[in-house]
């Protein structure tokens, strides 16, 4: 499809209403989002991009009423949303329907299953294998201002226009290797509401440097994110705007139990400041329970071997994926492998299961116990039983 003409700009709502009954009669609709979060929790969504073969239309949601005529086509099960990387837009649309669009075609996920890419972006996927060249240059641009430009509605449409050709290169590929099963596997994890649905009580996982935290100092820290994830999403503010992630630690590590002590902690920003009683009730109630409700995510010790070994570990998952013309990042990440090292089958990671186990997992485990080794001839690393 040429995108040169002028997609349409959907506007109004019956406009809205009427693509979205020809969307409804599509096997395949390719899907696109443009959101800013810079200023805000949760993503504003400024524009949709939505293509079948015979259009593309570019939905404008801050002219309109309400987006409800998309929700019966996006959670249409005789419909494909045909996405690329499709964590971020599915967490917009969870956060519009309270649903996860269903069923979709992640061409990022699917690409990496042939060997293309771990991550590989929109614009060298359709180059490579459409010989379209997309133009990137409004990737930064401010899609919350009005009027959108003529570059910028170019650009927003290319997003869509190339999805479903590269869709069905993608799929008639990953058939004939007999990967379609594969790929389903994956995105049937995209499908879990959970991973889109905020959870303050989880929040602290994702503070960096919370595992060298032990005992009061780590209930604190998970009480104060916590607090910081539901002021975050009751203002509708950036996270750190309400408090910092060093903050966090620092005032986990000082337990303070006075106003005085909390406005004493570096970075502690005008909301804390603020709520200071709130917060200090927060931290009071973490020290005095004295221990944590769960353990903190933890890095495996490694020892030296170990180390050792996870390398030659992920000399053999290179060599399999490149056998197999997958991505390596697809078949196990270091972490895994470590963990794999560690503790052999009693490691309880993607590579040990499903397809990858099949076509790595197995050797991994026969590697850590010898019954398999590599060695090296003329240059090449080979695998022996």
């Amino acid at each position: 499809m040429s995108v040169a003409a002028s997609p349409q700009v959907i506007q109004q709502h019956d406009e809205l209403e009427a693509l979205c009954a020809r969307l409804r009669r599509a096997s395949h609709v390719a899907v696109d989002t443009e959101f800013i979060r810079d200023r805000s929790y949760f993503a504003r969504t400024c524009l949709v991009q939505l293509a079948t073969d015979d259009e593309v239309a570019l939905v404008d949601p801050l002219a309109l009423p309400g987006m409800a005529p998309l929700r019966a086509v996006m959670l249409a099960p005789d419909v494909v949303k045909v996405l690329h990387a499709a964590r971020q837009d599915l967490e917009i649309f969870f956060g519009l329907y309270g649903e996860v669009p269903a069923p979709i075609f992640d061409t990022q996920v699917a690409a990496a299953l042939l060997g293309l890419g771990d991550q590989v972006g929109q614009a060298p996927l359709v180059e490579r294998l459409l010989g379209v060249v997309l133009d990137k240059a409004g990737r930064l641009t401010d899609w919350a201002r009005r009027p959108l430009s003529p570059d910028q509605l170019r650009y927003a449409a290319a997003d869509v226009a190339y999805l479903l050709p590269l869709q069905r290169m993608l799929a008639g590929q990953l058939e004939e290797k007999g990967r379609l099963d594969w790929l389903e596997r994956e995105l049937r994890t995209q499908a879990d509401p959970a991973l889109y649905r905020p959870d303050p009580q989880g929040a602290w996982r994702g503070l960096k440097g919370v595992a060298g935290l032990r005992g009061t100092a780590r209930s604190v820290a998970r009480e104060v994110a916590a607090w910081r994830e539901e002021r975050a999403m009751d203002l509708d503010r950036p996270r750190r705007w309400v408090l910092g992630d060093d903050a966090i630690l620092e005032i986990a590590r000082r337990a303070p139990r006075t106003k005085d002590d909390l406005l004493r902690v570096r970075g502690l920003g005008d909301v804390a400041r603020a709520e200071s009683a709130a917060l200090l009730a927060r931290i009071a109630q973490a020290a005095d329970a004295q221990q944590p409700r769960e353990p903190a995510p933890k890095r495996l010790a490694m020892t030296p071997e170990a180390d050792a070994l996870a390398d030659l570990l992920g000399c053999l998952v290179k060599l399999r994926a490149r056998e197999r013309g997958i991505a390596t990042g697809q078949l196990a990440t270091r972490a895994q492998l470590e963990e794999v090292a560690l503790m052999g089958e009693r490691a309880q990671v993607p590579v040990l299961e499903g397809w990858r186990r099949e076509i790595v997992g197995e050797d991994l485990l026969r590697l850590r116990d010898g019954s398999l080794s590599l060695v090296v001839r003329e240059g090449q690393v080979l695998i022996e039983s």
